[in-house]
């Protein structure tokens, strides 16, 4: 009733926070890499951006359930019911399995860039943004998470003409 702006938000839960924070930590993660990209010699952290960087799908897989099933987990909430909770999800279980390993296998081949060139990786990174969004959406919509795949390839192809697009 006294809502500012009439904004009814009661069906936001907690862990949808999760995706909006795992956009913000991959955003911080490349800005680190780009910080450095004038710097003479290799990105010294790249164990721990890596480790970073790999989380957030897996980060991702873990929350995607939650949401769907929020009203089920309680919080008594353990990392084994996850895989339990996966059996919940809708048939769009398979393009969310999909993205996400398209995703996994794109941060992991940007991050073995970074051992030749930061301003390689910072490109791969900016074009695997699309690649987040469309694990992220997947589960919820296969069509949306199919027009951030042709975002991303379209990033890919438009780098050619200007790098770091």
């Amino acid at each position: 009733p006294n809502e500012p702006l009439g904004l009814h938000l009661s069906w936001v839960t907690h862990w949808m926070l999760i995706y909006p924070a795992l956009i913000g930590f991959y955003t911080l993660l490349l800005s680190w890499v780009a910080s450095t990209e004038s710097q003479p010699g290799r990105f010294s952290h790249r164990k721990l951006l890596g480790a970073c960087m790999l989380s957030l799908p897996f980060l991702s897989f873990i929350t995607t359930p939650l949401i769907f099933n929020h009203h089920k987990a309680d919080h008594q909430w353990s990392f084994m019911q996850s895989a339990y909770l996966h059996s919940y999800l809708p048939s769009n279980a398979t393009c969310f399995y999909i993205t996400l390993a398209i995703t996994t296998i794109w941060i992991f081949l940007a991050l073995k860039r970074l051992n030749s060139s930061k301003p390689a990786f910072v490109s791969r990174a900016l074009a695997g943004f699309c690649l987040i969004d469309a694990t992220i959406v997947a589960p919820f919509s296969p069509s949306v998470a199919c027009v951030c795949i042709t975002l991303f390839l379209l990033a890919l192809l438009l780098q050619r003409v200007t790098p770091a697009t």
